[in-house]
């Protein structure tokens, strides 16, 4: 809610300001961690505008993975990769922890190994266990040991470092892996979200790891820190749902459309439950049947004004009996017909053919049907209030699954259920 609330005071504030800047933020910490296979562990601290939506920040390496983005409160934020650029929603935040591995900043040539990279401020280069520095690219600002390896920091610039480092052995290896990940999930879990199964992974990569089984450890490690950043995943979409849901029952009740609404309102404390169990994707459907069964409550009917009506109709009828001593007469009628063609989506046939869909994408799904199979893309954000980007994202994925098709009207964004999904 934190976040939302900052959404919508800066884009009323600052409109005009751009969405992203590569030069809105301040690096003021840089680590890279060489391990003894030659993956490097960036830890990259920064500095950022809280007016600004998104933050463009350059990433060392060509290839990165096992992200891991926390603001100054130590909560998860997204990203999407834009070619060189990690690509951050920053809103609101005053500083940034970014985490990612990368093996394209080393290489082998022999025995030695090098390491070199282009940093923008001063930069500590923790070596492997057992390294030997056989290079560098300038002299050092400092040198000294953390966790039993040894580091240099050397200042801003093209740098390179080349070291030898005795046969790493696959316990080292694995040893270093357990502690990276270990390292995640106690990040992780420090913020409040359950991640049982991936701690979990993680005992089982300590067990094997006492039982010498190295290479089985590094597999159970790597499976614990991506099941860990999937839950975090997870514990977002679950939160973000609940939010929506609870916002749709306030406007319900706000709007007195309270029949059934005690019954949504017990539906919405599941949802709840299961994610305070940390049972993040079923909370998020739970919530999303909230949101979605909250815009169809109706208004309980007030038989007053017919009472009313049906007494006056004794009333007349009595009367026109009483004067015309039971006379019939046949009553003039004109009827007015007016035809309306109803579009029906067959939304379940949807869903069975495509069973894989996520439920962001079942809620655009049932507002376009809800909406007589078409709407503007800015309905569809504004309704389930989604950033342009995600919806974006979403739009493109059910043209290519070929659900919804897009046509533009003017400068606007209609898209529209596919005919074989219509019924007459």
């Amino acid at each position: 809610m934190r976040k939302l609330l900052l959404i919508s005071v800066v884009l009323i504030l600052f409109i005009n300001v751009p969405m992203v800047n590569g030069q809105d933020f301040e690096p003021y910490e840089l680590d890279f961690m060489i391990y003894g296979d030659g993956l490097v562990k960036v830890d990259y601290f920064l500095e950022t505008d809280p007016t600004l939506l998104r933050v463009g920040v350059p990433v060392f390496g060509s290839h990165i993975d096992g992200i891991l983005i926390l603001d100054q409160d130590g909560l998860p934020l997204d990203s999407e990769i834009n070619g060189t650029d990690l690509v951050i929603d920053t809103i609101g935040s005053t500083s940034v922890i970014l985490s990612y591995r990368t093996p394209s900043l080393t290489a082998k040539n022999g025995v030695v190994w090098s390491f070199n990279v282009s940093a923008p401020i001063e930069a500590r280069i923790i070596l492997p266990f057992g390294a030997t520095i056989f290079d560098l690219s300038n002299i050092p600002n400092d040198i000294g040991s953390v966790e039993e390896r040894e580091y240099v920091t050397l200042d801003a610039g093209n740098l390179s470092v080349s070291y030898v480092i005795g046969l790493t052995s696959i316990r080292d290896l694995a040893y270093d892996d357990i502690g990276d990940a270990d390292e995640v999930l106690k990040s992780i879990e420090a913020q409040g979200i359950i991640i049982s199964d991936a701690k979990s992974y993680l005992r089982d990569s300590e067990d094997a790891f006492l039982l010498g089984e190295y290479t089985r450890a590094r597999d159970l490690a790597g499976l614990a820190r991506d099941k860990a950043l999937e839950i975090v995943m997870e514990e977002q979409s679950a939160s973000s749902a609940l939010d929506q849901a609870r916002n749709a029952v306030d406007q319900a009740q706000t709007e007195e459309r309270t029949k059934g609404l005690d019954e949504l309102r017990d539906k919405l404390q599941a949802a709840q439950t299961s994610y305070n169990e940390g049972k993040y994707s079923q909370a998020e459907v739970e919530a999303s049947d909230v949101y979605q069964e909250a815009f169809t409550l109706k208004k309980p009917l007030d038989m007053t004004p017919y009472i009313a009506i049906v007494a006056i109709i004794i009333i007349g009828v009595g009367i026109y009996v009483y004067f015309t001593r039971f006379r019939e007469e046949k009553p003039s009628i004109s009827e007015e017909k007016t035809v309306r063609e109803s579009v029906i989506v067959d939304v379940e046939a949807i869903f069975v053919e495509h069973n894989d869909l996520k439920v962001g994408d079942m809620g655009f799904i049932r507002f376009l049907a809800q909406n007589g199979g078409q709407a503007y893309m800015y309905e569809v954000r504004r309704r389930l209030d989604l950033p342009r980007s995600t919806a974006w994202r979403m739009m493109q994925r059910l043209v290519e699954l070929e659900i919804i098709e897009e046509q533009k009207v003017g400068n606007q964004s209609l898209v529209k259920i596919l005919e074989g999904y219509l019924k007459e």
